[in-house]
């Protein structure tokens, strides 16, 4: 009777520990969680491109997700009866035609409460393919 007592209580150990570790298997294996990429990139690209872009190119990875977070600085302005922009969300790609090629460009929108300081396109470490053209012709 006590063998049976010990073999069902192994028993049971072995099965909860090889439901933890396929439970553990299964989160690595599938999409990373989206809380791991800012907001801004994701608006252009889903997780699965992401990943792909990372994996295949990395340095198309670097210089999209550069591009879209990191090539301009944003600052929230005080405003009366405006709309006020989602900083967490902004989307630079409206807003680069406004990029100089050699001097930083800053860009004041009191309607949507926010100031916007574009990097030259010469300042930056790294550029978008259209990026590079513009600077070169």
């Amino acid at each position: 009777m006590k063998t049976k007592r010990i073999l069902l209580f192994c028993f049971m150990i072995v099965t909860t520990l090889s439901g933890i570790y396929s439970q553990s298997i299964m989160l690595t294996q599938g999409d990373p969680p989206t809380e791991s990429y800012d907001p801004r990139v994701l608006a252009h690209y889903s997780v699965t491109e992401l990943e792909e872009m990372r994996t295949l190119t990395p340095n198309d990875y670097i210089i999209f997700t550069y591009f879209l977070t990191q090539s301009y600085s944003i600052e929230h302005m005080d405003c009366f009866e405006c709309t006020p922009v989602n900083l967490q969300t902004f989307d630079i790609t409206r807003y680069e035609y406004l990029r100089k090629k050699d001097e930083t460009m800053i860009y004041e929108d009191p309607k949507h409460g926010f100031k916007l300081t574009l990097y030259s396109m010469q300042s930056l470490p790294y550029r978008t393919p259209q990026q590079e053209y513009l600077l070169n012709h």
